[in-house]
């Protein structure tokens, strides 16, 4: 982790070194000119690309601000139906590809509780700054729709072959490789994209992987979001397919 991140502070503080210590990032006192690099504005964490100055963080502060203007909340959203929700029942959700948690953020805010899986450490970070910060938040809505998420930092493959328990539902946005310039995805998954840069090939595998063990596990149903005309995994086990222009959630019903 040393070599390939570090820490832009202007004076070292109790969380920067907690943070240093916990990823093995040294600090440095002038901003990087290449590479990624963390850096505190105010107390939320950023991860930044030196070439471009593109950053991102977690703010579900922003992202649920958005959500009310949008209502995206709304019990008949795609994400709400391909999960099967309802008002009565509080279902129990692995999101086992949190990257910066916007779809945990949704599915909490629906009420129900769930668990956000992170493979990568830095990303994982990334999310408890933002879990933590927002929890002091005016909002009680927000705040009472944070409580019932959690942050892990683990492998969900891993995870998934050594778990005893059984969620209703395994929700899974596997990340998918760059896009022409025509059809980038937003700046800030642009920067989570080229750090992480994971080889194509390994990402369709993995999401394979996810996919047949999570169908294993969940009791009750398996979303996974994906591209509109992406083409369809596994399609002898889909269930139903919840689309838009933009967006596609496709579900597989394990009961």
């Amino acid at each position: 982790m040393s070599s390939k991140i570090s820490i832009y502070i202007l004076e070292e503080n109790e969380i920067a070194k907690e943070l240093s210590e916990r990823l093995e990032a040294p600090f440095c006192f002038s901003k990087p000119e290449k590479g990624f690099y963390l850096y505190f504005k105010g107390q939320r964490l950023y991860l930044v690309e030196a070439e471009t100055q593109l950053e991102t963080s977690v703010d579900f502060s922003k992202w649920w601000d958005k959500l009310c203007k949008t209502n995206g909340l709304s019990s008949k959203s795609l994400i709400a139906r391909a999960i099967g929700h309802s008002t009565k029942e509080k279902k129990t959700i692995w999101d086992l590809t949190a990257g910066l948690g916007k779809d945990s953020l949704v599915l909490a805010g629906l009420g129900h509780q769930v668990i956000a899986f992170e493979k990568s450490k830095l990303v994982s970070e990334l999310l408890k700054n933002g879990h933590r910060v927002d929890c002091e938040n005016d909002n009680n809505q927000l705040k009472d729709s944070l409580k019932n998420l959690k942050i892990q930092y683990a492998d969900a493959l891993s995870f998934l072959n050594s778990s005893f328990e059984n969620p209703k539902v395994i929700f899974l946005d596997p990340m998918y490789p760059e896009k022409r310039k025509a059809s980038l995805p937003k700046k800030d998954m642009q920067v989570l994209q080229r750090f992480l840069n994971e080889p194509a090939e390994d990402l369709k595998e993995q999401t394979l992987q996810l996919l047949d063990k999570s169908l294993e596990v969940a009791s009750e149903r398996v979303v996974l979001k994906r591209p509109p005309h992406a083409v369809t995994i596994m399609k002898e086990r889909l269930t139903h397919s919840y689309a838009s222009k933009s967006v596609r959630f496709d579900m597989y019903s394990t009961k």
